[in-house]
């Protein structure tokens, strides 16, 4: 029988919502059933998941949907020590227990965290709520305003990337050995076997601090480093042969000429 059938059914119906969570190359399926549910051919774990109500408004952006997950929950320690660097979207299915037809019910990524308690609430954006919102416009500043190796800055990631295996780990401090040999990872990224990456806040030798801890990271394990930047005309210029892509302007005065003496940052 269809989906359409099924629901227009009363004794025939039994509603399941599936929970479909991506970051990265990591995939999580719940469902709140006792025992595990397959769908379209992949197994949902069962889990005490309990999301708000789903609604529609004509204020697309309060059109959020949360997620409340026990704390020991894989998808929600991944919240706990920080957000993560990776998007996390959601998709929400809607089928019956005996039914192969379903629909997409709900679709959307996570925007917050919170912690309460024993459970961690994910907060999450509708799909739609990126249609109706305004983009950021340019900061007039002389640093480069363009994200490392994203948008605006075009620079190839893959071709700086350096591999090496993890030595040591203990919450934000990693160390790893072929760190030695990159002479410039202050600002840059290293990436865990799993996907989800951390900025590096400094880097000395085989020693490295990153900005938040990744659980996933463990002794022996192969990580990916790419090279920072400081935002700087000269790692734009010198280290990315990069500055016809340079989001600054230098040449701005250092006498502010609104007032005639305040220096303009």
């Amino acid at each position: 029988m269809t989906y359409d059938g099924k629901e227009l059914t009363a004794e025939g119906s039994s509603p399941v919502m599936v929970y479909h969570f991506i970051q990265g190359t990591t995939t999580w399926r719940y469902v709140a059933l006792s025992k595990t549910f397959t769908f379209l051919g992949y197994p949902c774990d069962p889990e005490i998941i309990a999301p708000s109500d789903f609604g529609v408004s004509n204020d697309v952006p309060k059109d959020s949907l949360t997620f409340r997950l026990p704390i020991t929950n894989n998808l929600a320690e991944t919240f706990i020590g920080g957000t993560p660097s990776t998007i996390t979207t959601v998709n929400v299915y809607r089928t019956h227990y005996d039914d192969t037809d379903y629909i997409v019910y709900w679709k959307g990524r996570v925007a917050s965290s919170a912690i309460s308690g024993n459970f961690v609430e994910l907060v999450c954006d509708s799909i739609f709520s990126s249609l109706r919102r305004l983009g950021i416009r340019p900061q007039y500043q002389r640093m480069c305003r363009h994200a490392l190796y994203g948008r605006g800055c075009n620079v190839v990631q893959a071709s700086y990337a350096y591999t090496g295996h993890i030595s040591t780990v203990s919450g934000v401090n990693v160390t790893v050995t072929e760190a030695a040999f990159i002479p410039k990872l202050t600002g840059g990224i290293l990436k865990a076997a799993n996907g989800t990456m951390s900025m590096i806040l400094r880097h000395s030798g085989t020693n490295i601090m990153l900005m938040r801890p990744l659980p996933t990271l463990a002794v022996g394990q192969e990580i990916t480093m790419y090279i920072g930047c400081n935002h700087s005309i000269s790692d734009c210029k010198n280290v990315f042969n990069n500055l016809g892509n340079y989001g600054g302007w230098p040449g701005i005065p250092g006498i502010n000429p609104m007032n005639g003496s305040t220096p303009i940052v």
